[in-house]
């Protein structure tokens, strides 16, 4: 117990670190508490815990929470000898558990004599990993701190906040183990008024050096508990390699790669799914005038968004994917480039001879398994008017628009190629195309006219995947009444007349598995259904090469 008092000394740093102007007479006050009060009665288990300050009947309301804590808990109040008050009193604070809270007011004298002033200081007599309670007060101003301590009173990790009438949860994490907590004020006004309450704390005992899902990172820091903190309490499932399911590991998308690719620093999101493509682009005259294929801001922009604005739930809480596009604009994002290519076109398509030696010039090796590549040249196979290909599924894809590069025609192409990649088909698992419920981007009636958004075939020019709430259409059997959406109604035939039972190719234009005969057309539901294994592709190193998709669907002009 002699090491107890390297806490005076701890907490001295911890007021340095957070600029906090705490008497600093106080921690002769700290140690000493934390020596006498840490009693023979301490050999009980740390277990999960819930102190809410809501005591017996009989307990006397401004006796020190001290001595009824060390008898009836896991938790060894040892410092602050704070007062259990109820809401009655005049702290004015919100949000606490009732009836009771615990009070700190150094203006006043507890029964036995005490005063109840912070520094507070809670001793665990095992270790415990987390530890959190809400902290306010009505009319004090300042910041209030929650610092941890490590079994030899170093001070490993801490929480502050603005103190205020509502109060607000304070939490560390130390898995290897916190021995102690402490709460100290900031004070800027005249009253040094604190209330705590909701006290929680959680078993530790967590060893290190196991990594049970071999993501480098240790079961210890993978906390599972759904929020990025740190490298060290990373929210991340320990037998989950990928909790995010993005196709990058929990320990690259922390720590970066081991190749010193700096995922993090781009923005990567272990609870979060995340996308990368490094665009590539050719500058040419042939068509028309001489032209960059360089994505702008603006396009690469309306395709991020489109992925930020998906339903796809991630195990953060949040919806949507971040896409990390990188077009050469600088700081990490350096990849994207200008290729000097001789005569604007590629002689093959991906996986092409031409396309792989692009692609090793210019494309970095530790971006292998972590980003999609794409190179945007005037054409592909020499004269296609092809708007693009990609590997299905894979990390590569072409967007090769001509002439016709406006905003639009790039972002819908974009994100159509990638679709391919993210193995999602034109008719979504099908190969059936110009189906007029099929309300997705990789449709061809859709990719460049925006899929529809009141339930009408036409396009309404909105970048999307479609979300598979559209009816299924029987072409044998078509009620015009029920349309794509079960309303408003449809004039299939173009006859001017709203009908039951009506026969009738609704997408003749598809020329593959479905366009030719009267079929049953259903939607599909490509946000829940994108794969992202592609990423594996690594030029060769899935077991069954990628197949090759080809976009016969010429870009409209600009």
């Amino acid at each position: 117990m002699k090491n107890l008092l390297k806490l005076s000394i701890m907490l001295a740093a911890l007021l340095v670190l957070t600029g906090t102007n705490t008497v600093i007479a106080q921690e002769a006050v700290v140690s000493s508490s934390i020596e006498a009060g840490v009693s023979a009665n301490i050999s009980a288990s740390a277990l999960p815990g819930n102190i809410n300050v809501d005591p017996p009947p009989y307990f006397v309301q401004t006796l020190p929470l001290q001595t009824y804590m060390n008898n009836n808990t896991n938790a060894v109040f040892v410092g602050g000898n704070g007062a259990v008050l109820n809401e009655t009193s005049n702290f004015g604070v919100t949000g606490h558990s009732s009836p009771n809270f615990l009070a700190y007011n150094p203006g006043a004298q507890n029964s036995d004599g005490s005063i109840p002033a912070l520094p507070a200081i809670i001793y665990f007599p095992n270790p415990v990993n987390n530890v959190s309670m809400l902290a306010g007060a009505g009319s004090t101003t300042g910041t209030v701190i929650l610092a941890a301590l490590d079994a030899s009173f170093a001070v490993v990790a801490f929480d502050v906040k603005t103190i205020t009438p509502a109060m607000q949860l304070l939490s560390v994490t130390w898995n290897p183990g916190i021995q102690a907590v402490v709460v100290v004020g900031n004070f800027t006004s005249a009253n040094e008024w604190m209330v705590l309450d909701n006290l929680r704390f959680q078993d530790g005992g967590c060893t290190l050096g196991i990594d049970s899902d071999n993501d480098r990172l240790d079961d210890c820091y993978e906390t599972n508990t759904g929020v990025y903190v740190s490298p060290t309490d990373t929210g991340t499932d320990p037998l989950n390699p990928d909790t995010d399911g993005d196709g990058i590991k929990d320990g690259d998308e922390v720590l970066g790669t081991l190749s010193n690719l700096d995922l993090p620093g781009m923005g990567a999101n272990p609870l979060r799914k995340d996308i990368f493509i490094e665009y590539d682009w050719f500058i040419d005259s042939l068509d028309c005038a001489n032209h960059s294929h360089r994505p702008s801001v603006n396009a690469v922009n309306m395709v991020a968004q489109a992925f930020a604005n998906s339903p796809v739930l991630n195990p953060d809480g949040t919806t949507g994917i971040t896409l990390h596009n990188d077009r050469g604009q600088g700081g990490l994002f350096t990849g994207g480039n200008l290729i000097n290519d001789a005569d604007g076109v590629l002689t093959g398509g991906v996986n092409s001879p031409e396309f792989m030696s692009h692609k090793a010039a210019n494309f970095a090796s530790n971006r292998h398994g972590y980003f999609h590549y794409c190179i945007l040249p005037h054409r592909y196979n020499t004269n296609s008017s092809s708007s693009g290909q990609a590997e299905l599924p894979g990390d590569d894809l072409i967007v090769s628009l001509q002439c016709f590069n406006s905003d639009t025609n790039v972002s819908h192409t974009i994100m159509h190629e990638y679709g391919h990649n993210a193995n999602i088909r034109h008719g979504g698992n099908v190969n059936c195309n110009y189906k007029p419920n099929y309300n997705s981007v990789m449709n061809y009636k859709y990719q460049f006219p925006g899929v529809d958004n009141n339930c009408t075939p036409p396009g309404d020019g909105v970048l999307n995947y479609s979300i598979g709430d559209r009816i299924v259409l029987n072409e044998n059997n078509l009620n015009e009444n029920n349309g794509i959406c079960g309303a408003p109604p449809w004039d299939w035939n173009g006859n001017t007349i709203i009908e039951n039972g009506v026969a009738f190719n609704i997408n003749s234009q598809d020329s593959g598995d479905c366009g030719g005969t009267f079929t049953t057309l259903t939607d599909y539901n490509d946000w829940a259904n994108l794969s992202f294994t592609g990423l594996q592709d690594a030029d060769g190193a899935l077991p069954v090469p990628p197949e090759i998709i080809d976009c016969d669907n010429p870009a409209p002009e600009n």
